[in-house]
Formats: C-alpha cells, structure tokens, sequence
C-alpha cells in the first residue's frame, strides 16, 4: 500500500483538484481510497455531491465505523468524506 498526501495549509493552491485528478488516475492502477480531510469538503462534494451518512468527523469520534463510513465512488475509487 502506498500513500500520498497533498498538504499545504494556504487554501486556494490547488490540493482538491489535484488530489481528486490524482485518484481517478490512479484507480486503474488498483483501488483508491481518497480522505477528504478538508473542513470545506469540496472534495466530498466533487466527487459525490449527495449527503453522506457518516464522515470522518464521525470515524474519529468513534460515532461510526471506518468501514460504515467509506463510500464506494466508481470502480476502484473509495471515499472517506468529510
């Protein structure tokens, strides 16, 4: 497993959309989980503009279970919204 993150603490620089292009990208490579740790959520909302059941504020809180709380997007593509 790997993992990549893009972090920058100025907003307005890009990480969302390079995060989510990233995915779709990498999706056909093997599975995706994609954690939208954004307050904003635009990530969440790009890539699954319907409401969610449990978010990772609930996952960290212990109020849902990471499993519950992940969303299949497209094949090879999990979410983690927030």
């Amino acid at each position: 497993m790997k993992t990549i993150c893009a972090w920058v603490p100025k907003g307005g620089t890009g990480k969302s959309t390079t995060a989510g292009n990233l995915a779709f990208y990498l999706r056909d490579r093997g599975r995706v989980l994609l954690v939208d740790a954004d307050p904003q959520g635009n990530l969440s909302g790009w890539v699954g503009p319907e409401s969610f059941k449990y978010e990772l504020t609930d996952v960290l809180e212990r109020r849902a279970a990471l499993a519950d709380a992940i969303v299949n997007v497209r094949k090879n593509l999990d979410l983690l919204p927030t």
